[in-house]
């Protein structure tokens, strides 16, 4: 069962009180002879049995359908909770409620009945007649980036028998969850740089080839090496035909997004800047996914976490969510963990993007960095321009 059943009233100790009154009046019944008073009896004990089948068909046939899948919206937009409710039984649940509670990035003026610090409680006017099915659509309007389930989903009606209220609440672990992405912050320019290093980004403007990879046929010129010519194609075009292989880079952006300052006495401490960050982070990932390029993701948070990189739309939903949960109050570590990590991990040529709070104490490690083949750059007045003088954004 989906539910379990809280009653206001201690449905046992009902019960023993409705038997004991009904054997004192059967004793007294039967001590004055009055056998009209066993109407009474009966009729108590009719109710009697209602109520405790009532008590216990309570919710049993009643089945909330709802999709375990997240939301996903940008901040300003708008979703909807929708949920059904199946009542399988003929017993109706009249003039109740459902409620639940959401975290504050999401919000609903309607249905609000409380709120306290990061959390709201809704409730939902609802009635359910029997064997049938109930759909609710619950509107929200995200209001500022974040995460959460929709937590605490209970029903509550009136006991059609003692007058009381019952509560259900539901058990399953799996519910809702309201995710709402950062909004994405224009930075220019966004361009990449030269990089010559063989890799698996396709591109014309390469001096590598991957023979791996063939990509068509052209007609001969007798510069062409021999063994590129493919014998099949000549004999089907009745001339000479040339092999045409993909030309690669390796090409692959490192975002590093430092959420920390330091304060005066040299405490890290979450930027206040951090919503600005957040949002420059997403839209330069966005730019150069859409580009086709690999984006990965350094962040000072959760031990300095690091994304694997990727190139499509799904590279793209896991910046975002990931953007999403920056914040929340874990360790913040050094960006110069960081620094360091790039410098002993990768060995082939990449640009690098700082986003948020620099020092120029950093500049010996990322001199480093540049040595390496590395393109640095950073974020500032909403361009990127390069930390390390002498090297342009064309190299």
């Amino acid at each position: 069962m989906q539910w379990r059943k809280d009653m206001i009233v201690n449905k046992n100790y009902e019960h023993d009180i409705i038997l004991v009154l009904l054997l004192l009046l059967i004793a007294a019944s039967v001590y004055l002879e009055r056998s009209f008073s066993f109407v009474f009896i009966g009729i108590a004990c009719v109710y009697l049995i209602g109520l405790k089948w009532y008590n216990r068909e309570i919710g049993r046939d009643l089945t909330l359908n709802l999709s375990y899948e997240s939301i996903n919206v940008f901040q300003g937009e708008s979703m909807e909770l929708n949920w059904t409710i199946s009542n399988h039984s003929i017993i109706p649940y009249l003039n109740g409620y459902l409620s639940f509670s959401a975290k504050d990035h999401v919000v609903n003026d309607d249905y609000l009945y409380t709120a306290r610090k990061g959390y709201s409680e809704y409730r939902v006017p609802v009635s359910i007649p029997g064997k049938s099915n109930v759909s609710i659509c619950i509107p929200f309007k995200a209001v500022k980036r974040g995460h959460g389930q929709i937590k605490h989903i209970q029903l509550t009606f009136p006991h059609l028998l003692n007058f009381d209220y019952f509560t259900l609440r539901y058990q399953d672990s799996k519910h809702y969850e309201c995710i709402v992405y950062p909004n994405y912050q224009p930075v220019a320019p966004v361009k990449h740089s030269r990089n010559q290093t063989p890799g698996r980004t396709i591109t014309i403007h390469s001096p590598y080839e991957d023979i791996l990879q063939p990509s068509g046929t052209r007609d001969y010129v007798t510069s062409d090496p021999f063994h590129r010519i493919h014998w099949k194609a000549s004999a089907k075009m009745q001339k000479l035909q040339t092999k045409i292989y993909d030309r690669n880079h390796y090409v692959i952006w490192t975002i590093i997004i430092n959420i920390a300052e330091k304060s005066r006495l040299g405490n890290l401490y979450t930027s206040p800047y951090l919503e600005k960050i957040l949002s420059e982070a997403a839209f330069i990932s966005k730019v150069l996914i859409q580009s086709g390029y690999e984006v990965e993701i350094y962040v000072n948070e959760y031990g300095s976490f690091h994304l694997q990189s990727g190139c499509d739309i799904n590279q793209l939903k896991r910046i975002l969510n990931l953007l999403t949960r920056i914040g929340g109050g874990y360790m913040i570590h050094p960006i110069q963990y960081t620094f360091h990590r790039l410098l002993r991990l990768c060995a082939q040529p990449r640009t690098i993007i700082l986003i948020g709070d620099y020092n120029e104490t950093d500049d010996g490690i990322l001199n480093k960095l540049n040595k390496q083949g590395h393109y640095v750059y950073h974020t500032e007045d909403f361009h990127l321009k390069p930390i390390v003088k002498g090297r342009g954004m064309y190299g």
